[in-house]
């Protein structure tokens, strides 16, 4: 029996009554015992490792994905005011190419003006 106890002992939780009656087996188990129990901690222990590396990474990944964010926000933020810069140079552009073609009417009709005083027909400007 005592053979068998270590070569099936992976498989005793207690010992069998007859073995109990044994100090050598009875220190036996409790080492057993020991040492399940320091293995059952070391995977409890590994398995809180690799929880807490994947939210760490999760964490990571999460803030880089956040900066990137930022980034094209402020990317954006940057585009829209050079955008809002040319629209407002456009329209300065455009007022002023209205000014010019006023004045140019008002030119016009002037030199108009003067053609009919001089007894001239004026052309169609």
């Amino acid at each position: 029996m005592g053979i068998n106890f270590f070569k099936e002992g992976k498989n005793f939780k207690h010992l069998p009554p007859d073995l109990k009656q044994l100090p050598q087996m009875r220190e036996a188990m409790t080492v057993l015992t020991a040492f399940s129990d320091q293995s059952e901690d070391y995977h409890r222990y590994k398995g809180r490792l690799e929880a807490l590396r994947i939210q760490w990474s999760e964490e990571y990944i999460a803030e880089q994905q956040r900066k990137q964010l930022e980034d094209n926000a402020e990317q954006l933020k940057y585009a829209n005011e050079q955008i809002e810069q040319a629209n407002e140079q456009a329209n300065v552009q455009t007022e002023q190419a209205k000014v010019k073609v006023e004045l140019q009417k008002q030119e016009n009709e002037r030199l108009r003006e003067i053609l009919r005083e001089a007894g001239l027909t004026p052309p169609d400007l």
